[in-house]
């Protein structure tokens, strides 16, 4: 078996068969039937027949400035050739009349109304697809294609004349003093309302709605004009203003059905710069502002704060809901971690070791407190010999809390904790009732005596110790719940909180 191969020879033998057989299907006699025929027609038509590559209808809407721009020039110049020779040939060329139908100037307008129908229906073929049309405002180009098709025909087969008669023999009357007058009304409200519809649909392209709106102007002041309901100035030829207003309608009538089939092709290619709009997400719609009350536009004014964490809101206590203004613990809380002002560094050691006083409240009249007796005793105490300034900055000085403003009453004693006091402020600002009976004592478990307790001779163990420390709690209780709240001291508060919370336990 043969694994290796040379590719030059293979392919030398794969050239050489086929030699062979193009060589043997020459040599065979020729067939006349039709099929063979068939079987071997060449192409007649180049490969730029194929549909890839064949013009477009779109192909034909100009999109360039360039373009258009020649495209009213070429208006401009057809319609003053046009009226050149009518006003210097009309008894010379039978066609150069404009006043006749089968003139010049008549298939012109004919024409130019047929191309605006096709320009409409490209225009209805291209809006079909617009993503916001959701009402499928698109299908009056199709209305619009239609009355354009139909004034073409007008302008050859004259219509207008036919309208008029046969109203006028209907209804038995003459508008405007002429045979013609019911036509005037027939077509004002068939193309003025298309003339309202259009411009309420070309109105994103400025420039449409500008020549629209002078196109429009010039063919009623043409319509004025033929039915002498316009006066024009001696010296200016009626005839020959006519005409000029009819040929300029026209054919600015077909540059903005030109100008806007432009307009919506480069908008559908995306060529047309339009505003972003933004898609809102859910967390846009939380961010949307609401309506702010007067104290909501005050509270934005100042400075915003620091959003507290979950863990200093966990820490904090609840508030109550009659518990208006800042709470006392929070106030003891901060006034401790405030840092106390150190006074200047001197020379004697009675200054640096000297403890600071603690500031009275407001309304704290009366009697001085115990500390303070203390306090002004130990200032007139004799003077102790000087330290060094090295070990004095070693010993940091004992802060003392801060009164609040409206510490009526005792203090509080100074070996009552942070713990307590956060409780209490606690208990004082929630709104628990006041339990002025013990509760209710669960059944205790099953009791095991201590290690150096003897068993008596009933087999129980002595309880005397603790009857007695539970008589005089609950005579504690008592006594704190029979003093009226207000008169209660901070320190006798947490006294009964901890006294309800042992029996309790």
């Amino acid at each position: 078996m043969q694994f290796r191969r040379n590719g030059l020879r293979d392919e030398r033998r794969r050239r050489a068969l086929m030699d062979d057989r193009a060589s043997d299907s020459g040599n065979q006699p020729t067939s006349n039937t039709a099929d063979d025929v068939v079987c071997r027609s060449a192409r007649t038509y180049s490969k730029t027949a194929v549909d890839e590559r064949r013009i477009r209808i779109v192909d034909v809407v100009p999109v360039y400035l360039v373009q258009v721009t020649l495209i009213y020039a070429a208006i401009v110049l057809t319609v003053a050739v046009l009226l050149a020779m009518h006003h210097y040939g009309a008894n010379i060329v039978r066609w150069a009349d404009l006043s006749r139908v089968d003139s010049l100037g008549t298939y012109l307008s004919a024409g130019s109304l047929f191309v605006g129908a096709m320009l409409a229906f490209l225009t209805y073929r291209i809006r079909r697809h617009r993503l916001d049309d959701y009402r499928g405002r698109y299908r009056c180009w199709l209305w619009f294609a239609g009355l354009l098709l139909f004034a073409s025909l007008d302008c050859m087969l004259n219509f207008r004349s036919d309208v008029a008669r046969g109203l006028e023999a209907v209804t038995r009357v003459r508008l405007l003093g002429q045979t013609d007058g019911w036509w005037v009304v027939v077509w004002c409200v068939a193309y003025g309302s298309m003339t309202l519809r259009a411009l309420i649909e070309v109105r994103e392209s400025v420039g449409t709605v500008v020549v629209g709106l002078i196109s429009a102007g010039l063919l009623f002041t043409g319509m004025a004009l033929q039915m002498d309901l316009l006066l024009l100035p001696s010296g200016v030829p009626t005839g020959l203003a006519l005409h000029a207003a009819q040929l300029l309608g026209v054919g600015l009538l077909l540059t903005t059905l030109v100008q806007y089939s432009r307009f919506v092709w480069l908008d559908a290619q995306g060529l047309i710069s339009r505003r972003s709009v933004r898609v809102e997400e859910e967390g846009d719609e939380e961010a949307k502002p609401r309506k702010t009350t007067r104290r909501s536009r005050t509270a934005a004014k100042k400075p915003a704060a620091k959003e507290p964490t979950q863990e200093d809101e966990e820490a904090k206590p609840r508030r109550g809901w009659f518990s208006l203004g800042r709470k006392k613990s929070e106030e003891s809380e901060e006034e401790a971690i405030k840092p106390v002002r150190k006074p200047a560094a001197k020379s004697t050691g009675d200054e640096a070791s000297a403890d600071e006083k603690p500031k009275r409240g407001w309304f704290s009249f009366g009697k001085k407190n115990v500390e303070d007796e203390s306090a002004e005793q130990e200032s007139k105490a004799p003077a102790k010999p000087k330290v060094a300034p090295s070990t004095v900055d070693d010993q940091p000085a004992e802060e003392k809390p801060k009164r609040s403003w409206f510490s009526w009453g005792k203090k509080s004693s100074e070996d009552a904790g942070q713990e307590e006091g956060a409780d209490a402020g606690e208990a004082r600002t929630t709104m628990n009732p006041r339990v002025k009976t013990r509760p209710k004592q669960q059944p205790a478990a099953q009791e095991r005596p201590a290690a150096n307790q003897a068993p008596t001779i009933t087999g129980r163990y002595s309880q005397n110790d603790e009857d007695s420390e539970n008589s005089s709690e609950d005579e504690e209780i008592l006594r704190l719940e029979s003093k009226p709240d207000h008169l209660l001291s901070k320190a006798e508060r947490r006294r009964l909180k901890k006294l309800k919370r042992r029996s309790a336990a």
